[in-house]
């Protein structure tokens, strides 16, 4: 969709009868010879995708037959990777500055995720050391 004029010529297409409009994917069984199949009716995002950060989606434009997000970020409805698809010219370079962004999105979420996780085992530790001093002080009492 890049290198061949035709394919850009496609995505670059508006009319009436073309007007590159979002649909879901249909599910497909593996019995039904499309490759592997598609049985929930996602697949991954071809703008913000890459080599090994994916996000699926259930999605595509109708013209262009390409899975394509349709999440819009901060109410911008020219967010979504349908509408850059649409309307950049460059898309290995949008590809590369949307994978990077859902790469950082992913180990912020992560780290986040870790901090919050021991957080909870440093309560968790508070808890029970409290716990044993509570028992050690009611033993010395006793005695």
């Amino acid at each position: 969709f890049t290198k061949e004029v035709d394919l850009v010529k496609i995505r670059f297409h508006r009319s009436e009868k073309h007007r590159h409009k979002s649909a879901r994917i249909p599910k497909v069984d593996k019995s039904e010879g499309y490759g592997l199949g598609n049985r929930e009716g996602r697949l991954i995002c071809r703008l913000c995708s890459g080599k090994t950060i994916n996000r699926n989606t259930s999605w595509m434009c109708v013209d262009c037959c390409v899975p394509l997000c349709v999440d819009v970020v901060n109410g911008d409805p020219e967010s979504s990777c349908h509408a850059r698809w649409h309307s950049c010219q460059d898309l290995v370079a949008v590809n590369a500055t949307l994978n990077a962004a859902l790469r950082e999105r992913r180990e912020s979420k992560k780290r986040s995720r870790d901090s919050t996780s021991a957080a909870e085992r440093g309560v968790a530790e508070a808890i029970r050391e409290a716990a044993g001093l509570d028992r050690g002080g009611g033993a010395e009492a006793d005695a």
